[in-house]
């Protein structure tokens, strides 16, 4: 594993494999995911979207639009695309 800094967070998502993850075709011998592409999907989001608004919270050093609330919806589209 690559030296992250102390601080670096993990999201486990149970259950998931990298082939779910997005468009990907994986690596050798991932295991075969036992959550949906979506659930798995659905989980990084909420993940990122987490990670982003704490990241909008922080003591901005220059005023700017970086201190606007973060939202977003996560819709699963019924083609299968998130």
């Amino acid at each position: 594993m690559a030296t992250l800094p102390q601080a670096t967070r993990y999201v486990v998502i149970d259950g998931g494999n990298q082939k779910q993850m997005r468009d990907y075709i994986g690596q050798p011998n991932d295991p075969p995911a036992t959550v949906t592409r979506d659930e798995q999907q659905v989980q990084g989001q909420a993940a990122t979207i987490e990670l982003l608004a704490e990241i909008d919270a922080l003591p901005s050093e220059t005023p700017g639009p970086s201190t606007r609330p973060v939202t977003a919806s996560l819709p699963l589209e019924a083609d299968g695309c998130p």
